[in-house]
Protein backbone atom coordinates (compact mmCIF):
# COMPACT_ATOMS: atom_id res chain seq x y z
CA UNK A 1 0.00 0.00 0.00
CA UNK A 2 1.75 3.34 -0.89
CA UNK A 3 0.65 6.14 0.61
CA UNK A 4 2.15 8.89 -1.25
CA UNK A 5 3.24 8.43 -5.33
CA UNK A 6 6.89 7.38 -5.52
CA UNK A 7 7.17 9.12 -8.96
CA UNK A 8 5.67 12.10 -7.69
CA UNK A 9 7.42 15.17 -8.89
CA UNK A 10 6.33 18.47 -6.43
CA UNK A 11 8.48 21.81 -7.46
CA UNK A 12 8.83 23.17 -4.46
CA UNK A 13 11.37 25.64 -5.13
CA UNK A 14 9.05 27.11 -6.84
CA UNK A 15 6.89 28.16 -3.74
CA UNK A 16 9.71 29.53 -1.84
CA UNK A 17 8.49 32.82 -2.12
CA UNK A 18 5.03 31.49 -0.65
CA UNK A 19 6.61 29.43 1.87
CA UNK A 20 9.43 32.20 2.84
CA UNK A 21 6.39 34.99 2.63
CA UNK A 22 4.17 33.20 5.04
CA UNK A 23 7.44 32.56 7.58
CA UNK A 24 8.05 36.10 7.73
CA UNK A 25 4.32 36.91 8.47
CA UNK A 26 4.48 34.36 11.08
CA UNK A 27 7.24 35.94 12.59
CA UNK A 28 6.50 39.11 12.86
CA UNK A 29 2.99 38.34 14.23
CA UNK A 30 4.97 36.73 17.24
CA UNK A 31 7.03 39.41 17.96
CA UNK A 32 3.75 41.77 18.01
CA UNK A 33 2.13 39.58 19.98
CA UNK A 34 4.93 39.22 22.55
CA UNK A 35 5.42 42.97 22.47
CA UNK A 36 1.82 43.61 23.09
CA UNK A 37 -0.10 40.69 24.79
CA UNK A 38 3.30 39.49 26.69
CA UNK A 39 3.88 36.42 28.30
CA UNK A 40 1.87 34.67 31.35
CA UNK A 41 4.88 34.31 33.41
CA UNK A 42 4.99 31.77 36.23
CA UNK A 43 5.96 31.88 39.34
CA UNK A 44 9.49 30.51 38.20
CA UNK A 45 9.37 34.12 37.34
CA UNK A 46 7.55 36.32 38.85
CA UNK A 47 8.10 35.52 42.36
CA UNK A 48 5.52 34.45 45.17
CA UNK A 49 4.55 32.07 47.94
CA UNK A 50 5.46 28.69 48.86
CA UNK A 51 3.51 26.95 51.39
CA UNK A 52 4.67 23.68 52.45
CA UNK A 53 2.17 21.22 54.64
CA UNK A 54 2.46 17.76 56.16
CA UNK A 55 -0.79 15.25 56.01
CA UNK A 56 -0.80 12.30 58.68
CA UNK A 57 -2.09 9.97 55.75
CA UNK A 58 -1.33 9.82 52.38
CA UNK A 59 -2.90 11.91 50.07
CA UNK A 60 -2.73 12.41 46.42
CA UNK A 61 -1.73 15.14 44.84
CA UNK A 62 -4.80 15.31 42.31
CA UNK A 63 -6.94 16.05 45.41
CA UNK A 64 -5.35 18.75 46.94
CA UNK A 65 -5.41 20.47 43.20
CA UNK A 66 -8.69 19.86 43.27
CA UNK A 67 -9.74 20.95 47.03
CA UNK A 68 -7.50 24.25 46.15
CA UNK A 69 -9.29 24.91 42.77
CA UNK A 70 -12.82 24.74 44.40
CA UNK A 71 -11.41 27.61 46.80
CA UNK A 72 -10.53 29.86 44.20
CA UNK A 73 -7.00 28.41 44.18
CA UNK A 74 -6.82 27.63 40.12
CA UNK A 75 -3.12 28.78 39.27
CA UNK A 76 -1.71 26.82 42.55
CA UNK A 77 1.41 24.75 41.44
CA UNK A 78 1.03 21.86 44.01
CA UNK A 79 3.86 19.05 43.92
CA UNK A 80 4.79 16.07 46.03
CA UNK A 81 8.03 16.58 48.60
CA UNK A 82 9.76 13.14 48.88
CA UNK A 83 6.84 10.91 49.21
CA UNK A 84 3.01 11.10 50.19
CA UNK A 85 2.33 13.08 52.94
CA UNK A 86 4.06 15.91 52.27
CA UNK A 87 3.23 18.80 49.53
CA UNK A 88 4.52 22.31 47.89
CA UNK A 89 2.11 24.81 47.36
CA UNK A 90 2.87 27.62 45.40
CA UNK A 91 1.02 30.46 44.24
CA UNK A 92 1.55 33.79 42.77
CA UNK A 93 0.26 36.97 44.60
CA UNK A 94 -2.46 37.99 42.11
CA UNK A 95 -3.97 34.42 43.46
CA UNK A 96 -5.06 36.56 46.57
CA UNK A 97 -5.78 39.99 45.83
CA UNK A 98 -5.83 41.10 49.58
CA UNK A 99 -2.77 40.04 50.36
CA UNK A 100 -1.22 42.48 48.24
CA UNK A 101 -0.44 45.67 49.40
CA UNK A 102 1.67 47.98 46.84
CA UNK A 103 4.72 45.93 46.91
CA UNK A 104 3.90 43.99 50.20
CA UNK A 105 2.71 40.58 49.93
CA UNK A 106 1.13 38.71 53.33
CA UNK A 107 2.45 35.47 52.92
CA UNK A 108 0.48 34.41 56.36
CA UNK A 109 -2.79 35.52 55.08
CA UNK A 110 -2.06 33.28 52.03
CA UNK A 111 -0.82 30.55 53.77
CA UNK A 112 -3.93 30.45 55.51
CA UNK A 113 -6.08 30.60 52.78
CA UNK A 114 -4.48 27.49 51.22
CA UNK A 115 -5.21 25.48 54.98
CA UNK A 116 -8.41 26.49 54.68
CA UNK A 117 -8.83 25.01 51.44
CA UNK A 118 -7.11 22.34 52.33
CA UNK A 119 -8.37 21.52 55.31
CA UNK A 120 -12.28 21.75 54.22
CA UNK A 121 -11.17 18.33 52.44
CA UNK A 122 -8.99 16.86 54.88
CA UNK A 123 -8.74 18.00 58.37
CA UNK A 124 -5.29 16.39 58.69
CA UNK A 125 -3.38 18.33 57.45
CA UNK A 126 -0.82 20.84 59.46
CA UNK A 127 1.22 23.88 58.08
CA UNK A 128 4.85 23.23 58.33
CA UNK A 129 6.12 26.32 56.95
CA UNK A 130 5.96 28.95 54.54
CA UNK A 131 8.02 31.65 52.50
CA UNK A 132 8.08 34.49 50.45
CA UNK A 133 10.27 34.33 46.98
CA UNK A 134 10.41 38.09 45.77
CA UNK A 135 10.61 39.19 42.30
CA UNK A 136 13.70 39.73 41.97
CA UNK A 137 14.66 35.71 41.85
CA UNK A 138 12.65 35.90 39.15
CA UNK A 139 13.40 38.28 37.10
CA UNK A 140 17.28 36.50 37.40
CA UNK A 141 15.65 33.57 36.30
CA UNK A 142 13.70 34.89 33.29
CA UNK A 143 17.30 36.95 31.94
CA UNK A 144 19.59 33.60 32.17
CA UNK A 145 16.63 31.28 30.08
CA UNK A 146 16.76 34.15 27.29
CA UNK A 147 20.39 34.09 27.27
CA UNK A 148 20.52 30.12 27.29
CA UNK A 149 18.70 30.53 24.22
CA UNK A 150 20.49 33.36 22.56
CA UNK A 151 23.91 31.18 23.46
CA UNK A 152 22.54 27.94 22.31
CA UNK A 153 21.23 29.65 18.91
CA UNK A 154 24.72 31.09 18.13
CA UNK A 155 26.90 27.77 19.27
CA UNK A 156 24.65 25.87 16.73
CA UNK A 157 25.16 28.63 13.78
CA UNK A 158 28.83 28.31 14.96
CA UNK A 159 28.71 24.11 14.80
CA UNK A 160 27.12 24.23 11.14
CA UNK A 161 29.35 26.74 9.56
CA UNK A 162 32.79 24.58 10.53
CA UNK A 163 30.90 21.29 9.80
CA UNK A 164 29.33 22.33 6.63
CA UNK A 165 29.21 26.04 5.01
CA UNK A 166 28.42 29.17 6.21
CA UNK A 167 25.34 29.91 4.03
CA UNK A 168 24.13 26.74 6.21
CA UNK A 169 24.71 28.29 8.92
CA UNK A 170 22.79 30.92 8.20
CA UNK A 171 19.90 29.50 7.00
CA UNK A 172 20.04 27.74 10.12
CA UNK A 173 19.99 30.90 12.27
CA UNK A 174 17.14 32.36 10.44
CA UNK A 175 14.89 29.12 10.80
CA UNK A 176 16.40 28.78 14.46
CA UNK A 177 15.26 32.33 15.12
CA UNK A 178 12.03 31.50 13.09
CA UNK A 179 10.88 28.34 14.75
CA UNK A 180 11.83 30.01 18.15
CA UNK A 181 9.58 33.20 18.02
CA UNK A 182 6.70 31.29 16.52
CA UNK A 183 6.55 28.57 19.46
CA UNK A 184 6.88 31.57 21.79
CA UNK A 185 4.03 33.22 19.96
CA UNK A 186 2.01 30.84 20.08
CA UNK A 187 1.97 30.53 24.04
CA UNK A 188 1.67 34.40 24.17
CA UNK A 189 -1.15 33.97 21.83
CA UNK A 190 -3.02 31.10 23.95
CA UNK A 191 -2.31 32.68 26.83
CA UNK A 192 -0.08 29.43 28.22
CA UNK A 193 1.70 30.22 31.57
CA UNK A 194 5.50 30.44 30.98
CA UNK A 195 7.94 28.85 33.49
CA UNK A 196 10.53 27.08 33.92
CA UNK A 197 8.93 23.93 32.28
CA UNK A 198 7.75 25.86 29.09
CA UNK A 199 11.65 26.99 28.77
CA UNK A 200 12.64 23.84 28.80
CA UNK A 201 10.38 22.76 25.97
CA UNK A 202 11.46 25.86 23.83
CA UNK A 203 15.00 24.83 24.41
CA UNK A 204 13.44 21.03 23.15
CA UNK A 205 12.05 22.84 20.32
CA UNK A 206 15.75 24.41 18.95
CA UNK A 207 17.23 21.12 19.93
CA UNK A 208 14.91 19.40 17.54
CA UNK A 209 15.35 22.17 14.71
CA UNK A 210 18.72 21.99 14.39
CA UNK A 211 18.55 18.10 14.61
CA UNK A 212 16.47 18.51 11.26
CA UNK A 213 18.85 20.87 9.85
CA UNK A 214 21.54 18.54 10.40
CA UNK A 215 19.85 15.47 8.82
CA UNK A 216 18.81 18.04 5.72
CA UNK A 217 22.24 19.80 5.27
CA UNK A 218 24.10 16.48 5.31
CA UNK A 219 21.89 15.28 2.36
CA UNK A 220 22.22 18.67 0.32
CA UNK A 221 25.99 18.10 0.57
CA UNK A 222 26.09 15.02 -0.47
CA UNK A 223 23.76 15.75 -3.52
CA UNK A 224 26.46 18.76 -4.12
CA UNK A 225 29.42 16.48 -4.29
CA UNK A 226 27.97 13.90 -6.87
CA UNK A 227 26.40 16.75 -8.91
CA UNK A 228 30.50 18.06 -9.22
CA UNK A 229 31.65 14.22 -9.71
CA UNK A 230 29.38 14.08 -12.60
CA UNK A 231 30.55 17.17 -14.51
Amino acid sequence: MEVFNPHSNIHFLGLRKYTVTLAVLLMLASIGLIFTKGLNYGLDFTGGVLVEVTYSKPIDIADARKALADAGLEHAMVQGVGGTREINVRLQPKDDAAAVKGEKVNADRIANDVMAALKAQRTDVTLKRHDFVGPQIGAQLRNDGMVAVVFVIIGIMLYLGIRFEKRFAVAALLTEVHDTLVTVGIIALVGREFDMTVLASVLAVVGYSVNDKVVVFDRIRELFRLARKAL
